[in-house]
């Protein structure tokens, strides 16, 4: 009897197992996600283009340590230099900016004396920390003799500059030596001329002042041949050999004598 007991309740239990064991396999079935497939048409899309750098200057030649000595005082002290100085001083003259130097030759004589100094600055800063990682400060004129080519390069060069390998980048040592001599002209300007909004026009004017210099870079060596052709124009050769002219007589004579000689061949062979 209780053998019986045991194997009725062993039958249960296996009943029950192969019962729920079914029902766990299809749970799992259903559960397990099937593999992912990639249809065979499917294609991998191509890398995105990368930015090609720009193609370096021709002929460029990277700037050396006295080139940027011989920029640094051309700049300050050259022609272009000069004019830019004297302009500046005249055009803030007349705005009477700072208005503690006032107007007239007293006036005008400090905005000069101020700009040589901070034009000297400038130049500087621009010229020597840019060496640190290789900078030019020299204007490189445009290899293209178009007009529109040419100016493109003008306002171009106002924000970058050549770097060693030939391509323009933008100037870094330009933007610190526009804010820096600035920040230090405030040192020794009257108040009027050290608020924010002074700084921030001379900054502008100081790429104002570049920019006209670099015009004068790239067309005036063409602006002084041509006037050279206009104020020295060719003169005529006057060593050329005179052409000879015979005289009318002498030619009368030589075509009669040339007409008689063969007028007496034809008579001997008739």
């Amino acid at each position: 009897m209780h053998g019986r007991s045991v194997c009725a309740v062993g039958g249960i239990v296996l009943i029950a197992a192969f019962s729920i064991l079914p029902a766990t396999v299809a749970a799992q079935e259903t559960t397990t996600p099937p593999p992912a497939t990639v249809p065979a048409t499917a294609t991998v899309p191509a890398p995105a283009a990368q930015p090609q750098a720009p193609p370096p200057l021709a002929g460029y030649k990277p700037i050396t340590s006295r080139e940027r000595l011989n920029w640094a005082v051309r700049s300050t002290v050259g022609p272009a230099g000069l004019a830019s100085g004297f302009l500046s001083s005249g055009w803030f003259t007349y705005w009477n900016s700072p208005r503690e130097w006032g107007r007239g030759l007293s006036g005008y004589g400090k905005r000069l004396a101020d700009y040589r100094v901070t034009a000297g600055i400038s130049n500087g800063i621009e010229a020597g920390l840019g060496a640190l990682w290789g900078e030019d400060p020299r204007y490189p004129r445009s290899a293209d003799r178009h007009a529109r080519a040419r100016v493109r390069s003008v306002f171009k060069d106002l924000f970058h500059a050549p770097y060693a390998d030939g391509r323009r980048r933008f100037a870094y040592a330009r933007l610190v030596a526009a804010v820096g001599n600035n920040a230090i002209d405030n040192l020794w300007l009257p108040p009027s001329g050290r608020d924010w909004k002074s700084t921030l026009r001379r900054v502008g004017y100081a790429y104002f002042a570049h920019f006209a210099v670099d015009v004068f870079e790239e067309f005036g060596p063409d602006v002084r041949k041509w006037l050279g052709r206009r104020l020295s124009p060719e003169k005529p050769a006057t060593d050329a050999a005179p052409i000879p002219i015979q005289n009318s007589q002498e030619t009368r004579d030589l075509s009669a004598r040339r007409a008689i000689g063969v007028l007496d061949r034809s008579v001997t062979v008739w």
